[in-house]
């Protein structure tokens, strides 16, 4: 085999194999809606303090009222509290348990979980997720040094070391997880159908966003 060849043949793999880097890149850059409320907690907020409340209780928890979709009154404020049966509002802490079926990574850095009061099927399920421990990404000290613990938690002890798909890592056997963080209130989606990833209808638009904190927890 000739230099000229072996040098063609070098600068084909490169090639091929920059190509194959740019077509598995996933490119992530901070989101938008309500950014500066989910990568954030309230002023003065105890993380040793949590109101643990049910799966079931979240999930059913009413709407705040008047809220309409991205709406631009709390773009950069929380949602005042409301009259409802669990005496819940926007940036509370909240502990809530379930089997955690899949983790996904998203454009905008997030670690999007979803997990359910089932553990043999996710058809219904809440959405929770964890942001990018990263300045950009996030302002808030205390919020990147718990996510930094939440998503090393989820790559160790859930994903093998790997990082998740972006189409979604299911779990073979789905832990129960204790999940505690901001409740918080996604109207980037009033008025649409069901979100969810593989067959997942999230059955609210309330969340934990951002996690604080995950750990395996007794069933």
């Amino acid at each position: 085999m000739t230099s000229r060849l072996c040098r063609a043949l070098t600068l084909i793999a490169a090639c091929l194999a920059a190509n194959v880097a740019l077509a598995t890149t996933h490119d992530i850059s901070p989101g938008t809606v309500r950014w500066p409320i989910k990568t954030s907690l309230p002023s003065g907020t105890s993380l040793s303090h949590s109101t643990t409340v049910t799966y079931a209780d979240l999930v059913k928890l009413d709407d705040p009222p008047s809220v309409t979709k991205r709406d631009h009154r709390y773009q950069d404020a929380r949602i005042p509290a409301f009259p409802n049966t669990h005496g819940l509002k926007e940036g509370d802490i909240v502990t809530v348990t379930g089997w955690l079926h899949l983790v996904a990574g998203e454009d905008d850095g997030d670690y999007h979980i979803q997990i359910s009061n089932s553990k043999e099927s996710q058809a219904q399920c809440l959405i929770v997720e964890v942001p990018k421990d990263d300045e950009v990404f996030v302002k808030a000290a205390l919020v990147r040094e718990r996510a930094k613990t939440v998503r090393e938690f989820i790559r160790e002890k859930l994903l093998k070391g790997n990082k998740p798909s972006s189409r979604g890592s299911l779990m073979r056997r789905p832990p129960f997880v204790a999940v505690t963080g901001q409740l918080f209130y996604d109207d980037a989606h009033v008025g649409d159908a069901p979100r969810g990833k593989k067959g997942c209808q999230a059955e609210t638009l309330w969340e934990v966003h951002p996690i604080t904190d995950m750990k395996f927890a007794p069933q």
